[in-house]
Order: structure tokens, then sequence, then C-alpha cells
């Protein structure tokens, strides 16, 4: 307990008093980012598995459950989707974390999601399930992940974003987290839609806002292979996280 104060006290020092700006559902925006500030990059020694504990300590009680009942709450599709049908031995395996510094400010987020190497997982790569900084004291969750509205590392720190809502409506773009803050600003941001004239007929959009609305982006000339080639060109750069599965947690 009194590591777990003491590294939350180093948060505080940090000044990392931070805005939530993230929303739900297949849109892979953020409200108005908070303004991105420059902060210490000396890094925080501190027990991350004692900050996150009440968040660590959440997902291994979903997969442990003996409940059938999904709890509803931030974060906890992703984990379902990962661990549906498989026994809790085996769903220990194939959902794991890691701790890693997403913002350069020297303390480091919580990131759960798929374990890549795992034979019994539903999932090939990393994907992430969830990301949480420590605001305000308590734990916050950045982004949250799960089938058709999922989450990559890239190699640069960003994060690959991909969603859909149908056949013809996808989305893929470039997310950061905001330097001493809990929003993800978007870097660049492509999405599909059918043309009302013509629904045979799909015009792919961009916007630097993330939002999933053709009245905030603009059209552009891009073909569907343009569009695949940008969604190939991320998942290029998609980092393998090293996760430390949850059958390690306890």
């Amino acid at each position: 307990m009194m590591k777990k104060i003491i590294a939350l006290n180093l948060v505080l020092v940090l000044g990392l008093t931070l805005l939530c700006g993230c929303e739900g559902g297949n849109t892979a925006s953020t409200e108005t980012p908070v303004e991105e500030t420059t902060v210490p990059a000396t890094e925080v020694q501190a027990d991350y598995k004692e900050v996150y504990a009440e968040i660590l300590d959440r997902y291994y009680g979903i997969i442990t459950s003996e409940e059938d009942t999904m709890l509803i709450g931030e974060g906890n599709t992703g984990v379902y989707e990962a661990i549906a049908e498989l026994d809790k031995e085996t769903a220990l395996g194939v959902v794991g974390y890691t701790f890693k510094d997403l913002t350069g400010d020297g303390f480091a987020e919580l990131i759960v999601g798929a374990v890549a190497d795992n034979e019994d997982s539903w999932y090939k790569t990393s994907e992430i399930f969830a990301v949480y900084t420590i605001a305000h004291n308590m734990p916050f969750m950045i982004a949250e992940g799960r089938a058709r509205s999922s989450y990559h590392l890239l190699e640069d720190g960003t994060f690959f974003y991909e969603g859909s809502g149908g056949a013809a409506y996808s989305g893929v773009g470039s997310f950061r987290v905001s330097q001493g803050g809990t929003s993800l600003i978007c870097n660049d941001f492509y999405f599909t839609e059918t043309d009302k004239a013509d629904p045979n007929v799909v015009t792919i959009y961009h916007n630097t806002t993330g939002k999933w609305d053709v009245e905030k982006a603009e059209k552009t000339e891009l073909t569907a292979n343009d569009f695949s080639d940008i969604r190939k060109g991320y998942s290029e750069k998609a980092v393998t996280l090293e996760l430390t599965p949850f059958s390690q947690y306890k």
C-alpha cells in the first residue's frame, strides 16, 4: 500500500492533472484535446503493478469469474470477446498486460490486450483492449478496443485505429496520447461512406479530428485500393507487445 501511495504522489508531482476526452462506439475520435505541454522526461520509479492494482484485479476477476453474466464497464468488452468459450485456465493465458510510457513524461501507462503468441488466442496480433493512466490520483482509461473498433500500438508510440460499421463503412487512422493529458489526439483519419444518391458508390473521406462525420471531413479522390494501402501501411508498423499473461498475475 505504501508503494502505491508513493507512486501516486509521484504522479501528482509530475502534474498529471488531466481531462477526459475519449468517446465510445465506433467513433475513433476525442473531444477537443487538452493543450499539449512539455513535462519532465525523468523516468518515474514505481511499482506499477501496485499503482494499477485496482484495474488489474478487476480484469483478473473478470477472467476467472464463474458467472455467465457479462459485467458492463469500461474496457470490459474486448476482454470478454477474447475469452469467449475458453476455460478459465486457458483464458488467463490469452489476455495480458504491460506498462509503457506512451506520453514521454516518464510515467508508465497500463496496456491490457491480447497475448499474440498464444495458440489459444483468437488474435494473431497484439490487439489492445484498454489503456489506462493515472489522473487526479485515480486510474483513468485513455482508449478502449474491441471487435470492429480496435487499436494497435505503432513503432513511433502512436496508435493505429481500425473500425467498421458494416461492409461499406470502414475507418482507419492514427492517434496519439496528448502530452500531459488523457486525450487521444487524431493525426489522420480516413473513413468510407456510401453516396446518398447511389448506394453502390463508396466515397473515402479524411479529417484530422477523428470524427466519423462527412460534415467534418474532406471528400477525397482516393480509391478502395488506396484505402487498403493506407490500412496496410499502418498495420505493417504495428508492434508486437510483450504482455505478461494474467496467468502470472497472482
